[in-house]
This record gives structure tokens, sequence and C-alpha cells, in this order.
């Protein structure tokens, strides 16, 4: 848990034993699976959003300010056609 608590930014741990393990992550080269986070973190908000036109001349807009909202906490965004 030591490892994973550094990483995360998470737990009291000794400013000397965090500095052991960072160096150890760059010694290593290790870099986190952003997929294997997702998948093994808890539950996510998803967002879903139906469109009936993709002509729609505002689409573009709407997709990216709700991707932009979704990301910004953290939630998942479903596009679909209905």
């Amino acid at each position: 848990m030591t490892v994973s608590n550094v990483i995360n930014g998470r737990g009291n741990i000794s400013s000397q034993t965090r500095e052991r393990v960072k160096e150890a992550i760059r010694l290593t080269g290790y870099v986190p699976n952003a997929a294997a986070r997702r998948m093994a973190g808890a539950a996510r908000t998803r967002l879903g959003l139906l469109y009936s036109d993709i002509r729609s001349p505002f689409l573009s807009e709407v997709l990216l300010n709700t991707l932009s909202s979704a990301t910004s906490i953290g939630a998942h965004l479903v596009v679909r056609e209905g």
C-alpha cells in the first residue's frame, strides 16, 4: 500500500519513505496504466448525451462543452444518436 499511497498522494508517509519510493519509480521508469486505474477505481459517474441530427450546427459546440464539463468532474461521457 505504501507505493500506491505515494503514487496517489494519500496516506501518512514519512518524507524519507516517500522519496525512496519516488526514486524507485524514477529508476524503473514506472508509468501508471490509465486504463487499469479506471477499471480498478470506484464506480464513476456516467453522463449520457443523445442527439437527433448530426448535421446540427450546434452539435460540435455542445459535444465539446459537455465533454469538458464531464472531464472536470471525472465523469465518463457516453454519446449516442437517438
